[in-house]
């Protein structure tokens, strides 16, 4: 797994988008405290297929299919919160299980440092 050497690794938001992105999380936080409580990992959901949108936004290389393969999937099944609560809820446990396995590993120290 790449370790964040290219640009493309280091993409940021716009202050726009960073806006965006947190004005939609800080009302879904008020949101939650008044609705149905499976609705905040809905809005959570939405909020990583938000994110990933800007990611694909940005790339300059050929698109990342598993990126843009994840957020079509994100967008289908998130609407199963209303029809299928319980492959919704299998769902959120599988991808999660998915995205971590995407997470860099950072380097680990010598045996024998410290």
């Amino acid at each position: 797994m790449n370790t964040g050497d290219s640009a493309e690794d280091k993409l940021v938001l716009s202050k726009e988008e960073a806006i965006e992105l947190m004005t939609y999380l800080l009302a879904s936080a008020e949101c939650c405290t008044r609705e149905p409580l499976y609705y905040g990992s809905f809005r959570l959901l939405d909020g990583v297929s938000r994110l990933a949108g800007y990611v694909l936004d940005r790339e300059t290389s050929p698109r990342d299919s598993w990126l843009s393969d994840f957020k079509a999937e994100i967008d289908q099944k998130k609407a199963w919160v209303m029809l299928d609560r319980e492959g919704y809820f299998e769902f959120l446990q599988e991808a999660a299980g998915r995205i971590a396995e995407r997470i860099p590993r950072r380097p680990t120290e010598s045996a024998g440092s410290g």
